[in-house]
């Protein structure tokens, strides 16, 4: 709630901003227009709101280098997308391989984990849903078909 007032500061010096909880990304024509946009907004915060910028933090960056919530920002047709970034994504390989690894995954009933497989990728899913990731669904889905194909050779081979 405290924050508003800098939302209200923002919207009406006509900037371009997204904001949640205390991180904020405001975005501007130019390098020179960031760099400005920066220091006032700093210096407003300091002022108006009496609250410190963690310096360390605060930077200007190009939209297609900068990470929010998991998503970075790409031009796709003349118009500003997001996509989940790199590290996302590669998480979701981990978190995957390490719950398929086979010696757990054999000892668990063959529902369990296409159940916990399910919750994992929708959870990942609807929090991403407003990024573009199409192709990486695809690939990753066929990476996660392609491990139960194998596995299901292991235990025909062996039973």
């Amino acid at each position: 709630m405290y924050l508003d007032k800098l939302d209200k500061e923002l919207e009406q010096r006509g900037l371009r901003f997204v904001r949640y909880a205390d991180d904020v990304k405001v975005f501007t024509k130019s390098e020179k227009a960031a760099n400005r946009v920066m220091a006032s907004i700093t210096s407003w915060i300091e002022r108006k709101l009496f609250l410190k910028v963690n310096a360390t933090k605060s930077k200007v960056v190009r939209p297609m280098r900068s990470k929010y919530l998991g998503f970075t920002f790409l031009k796709n047709g003349g118009q500003w997308k997001v996509k989940p970034t790199n590290e996302k994504k590669a998480k979701l390989y981990q978190v995957m391989r390490e719950y398929l690894k086979r010696g757990k995954a054999i000892a668990r009933p063959l529902i369990v984990t296409i159940k916990r497989i399910n919750q994992i990728v929708m959870g990942w899913i609807n929090y991403f849903c407003i990024g573009m990731m199409k192709q990486f669904m695809d690939e990753f889905g066929q990476c996660v078909v392609q491990h139960f194909k194998i596995g299901a050779k292991i235990k025909l081979k062996f039973s």
